[in-house]
């Protein structure tokens, strides 16, 4: 049978603590974690100055025995000290450091400013596209009634000739 645990965050800072970008009340009851939840202090996670965590459950799949030592992995070292700079993520995969998420929110933030930049591009092209249709349109309308009218006054000139 598996040994679970509960952890319960409860602020009681002077800065303020976040859980998934939503501020916790000043010594309100006490919230409860759960895997994958984001923890941040002093500021929303987003921000550049905010220390961020992502809480994660770790399930021992081979219990190893109260006076067996459990050996280490030089990744798991890698992925220590990378966690040490900052964030570990709670991903299927593995850790993510706080360099790692930042890297990826300033990503899809550049990415967001793109999309947004290529969506403006494409309104003033369609917008431009409907000015020149309507321009077109309308030198069309003006050419076929020029045409029409010259081509009505020379069948009345040969009219009157004949």
């Amino acid at each position: 049978m598996e040994n679970t645990t509960s952890i319960f965050l409860k602020d009681t800072s002077t800065n303020g603590t976040y859980l998934n970008w939503e501020k916790l009340k000043k010594n309100s009851a006490a919230v409860k974690v759960c895997h994958g939840d984001i923890i941040s202090f002093s500021a929303p996670p987003h921000n550049e100055v905010a220390f961020a965590f992502v809480y994660r459950e770790v399930h021992l799949s081979n219990p190893v025995p109260d006076n067996a030592v459990a050996k280490r992995k030089a990744e798991d070292f890698v992925s220590e000290n990378k966690r040490l700079k900052g964030l570990g993520i709670g991903a299927p995969e593995g850790p993510i450091s706080l360099d790692d998420f930042r890297s990826l929110q300033k990503s899809n933030s550049e990415l967001r400013k793109q999309l947004e930049s290529q969506v403006v591009i494409i309104d003033t092209l369609r917008s431009d596209n409907r000015t020149a249709v309507e321009r077109h349109e309308s030198e069309l309308k003006s050419a076929k009634e020029s045409i029409t009218k010259c081509f009505h006054d020379q069948v009345e000139g040969l009219q009157q000739t004949v």
